[in-house]
């Protein structure tokens, strides 16, 4: 076992990973989500005594005070999984960065397209929206579970779906997260084994894109590109199509 650090990027330097340059770009990359989670995270408040607003108001007031209180909730165990989990080797390493680089990703893209809150209790996102998401998510995992195993990793796709379907749902309860987790393997079962090619070819360029962001540390070429805002466009272009 790896003696426990200040960091999860100073564990990754205990490691071999001679001629494994993708399970090395997904670790560090895990890894600095894993650590951002040890910050302390502040949040603006509004004032809980609503005096004599309109109704209508009182409601917007509650309803962001709901949002603030589902966020704060999930900073939380979040910081206390970082807090509790260390890497007891190189596999366990990978299991628990694959799962955490997925949700990561799929954040960032739900931020560009304006779908933070998609997951938040009451959230405006409608149900084909959650589904192109989880779908969006499950080609993440996909390409980045293929890159760590064609450098030797083993991975369970139930096991680390299970793990990414966690991150999402942390501030639902338990029924609910259930709901969802079948939604989305269901709805990616549905889309993985569609042969028109436009869905092959939306698939393909989402894991050459992951293939892009996991390696562009190690190659000066590939960090020319706005990953995020491509992530925002790739998950934009299945909201779309699942809408229409």
């Amino acid at each position: 076992m790896i003696p426990p650090a200040d960091s999860y990027r100073a564990l990754i330097d205990e490691y071999n990973l001679e001629g494994k340059p993708f399970t090395d770009g997904v670790l560090r990359r895990a890894a600095a989500w894993f650590d951002e989670g040890l910050k302390p995270k502040t949040f603006p408040r509004l004032p809980k005594s609503l005096g004599n607003l309109d109704p209508k108001i009182q409601g917007l007031v509650r309803s962001y005070n709901a949002q603030l209180q589902d966020a704060e909730q999930f900073f939380d165990d979040a910081k206390a999984r970082v807090k509790t989990c260390k890497w007891e080797n190189l596999d366990d390493a990978i299991i628990q960065s694959v799962p955490a680089l997925t949700y990561d990703i799929t954040r960032q893209a739900m931020e560009e397209t304006g779908q933070a809150d998609a997951f938040f209790r009451n959230a405006p996102a409608s149900l084909a929206t959650q589904r192109a998401i989880l779908v969006f998510s499950y080609v993440v995992l996909v390409a980045l579970i293929t890159g760590v195993e064609c450098e030797g990793a083993k991975l369970d796709f139930i096991d680390a779906a299970a793990s990414v379907q966690n991150l999402f749902f942390v501030v639902l309860e338990t029924k609910e997260r259930e709901r969802f987790a079948l939604l989305g393997l269901a709805e990616f079962k549905n889309f993985a084994s569609q042969l028109d090619p436009n869905v092959k070819q939306w698939n393909k360029d989402t894991c050459n894109l992951i293939g892009g962001y996991v390696l562009a540390d190690s190659k000066p070429s590939l960090k020319v590109y706005n990953y995020r805002f491509i992530f925002g466009e790739q998950l934009a272009s299945i909201i779309r199509a699942t809408q229409g």
